[in-house]
């Protein structure tokens, strides 16, 4: 997967920093095929943008706010799954307890 680095084209940008060129993708009757090499860069720079936001890796030059931040979700994760746990836990227990004619 491609890397984001900062040092891509400027035409692919606007100034504020959002994409500048047509995804070709989106574009009707133009085959993967058809493109050119910048088109397919471009291609591999949107989904760099989509991993990066959707399944964010940790990287070996991370600054440490990165580090931390990774650390941060590690726990949050952790307390999901407890979280979820829990729910299953009380749900048993409530069935048990209707089951059983006690009120849950």
């Amino acid at each position: 997967m491609t890397r984001l680095t900062g040092r891509e084209p400027d035409h692919w940008h606007t100034p504020g920093g959002g994409h500048a060129m047509r995804d070709p993708r989106r574009i009707d009757g133009y085959p993967p095929q058809s493109w050119t090499a910048d088109e397919r860069a471009y291609v591999e720079h949107l989904l760099a943008h989509w991993h990066a936001l959707h399944d964010p890796q940790p990287e070996d030059d991370d600054p440490e706010a990165v580090k931390r931040v990774f650390e941060l979700l590690a726990i949050h994760q952790d307390i999901v799954v407890l979280l979820r746990e829990l729910i299953t836990s009380l749900r048993h227990q409530a069935r048990r307890n209707t089951d059983s004619g006690a009120s849950p």
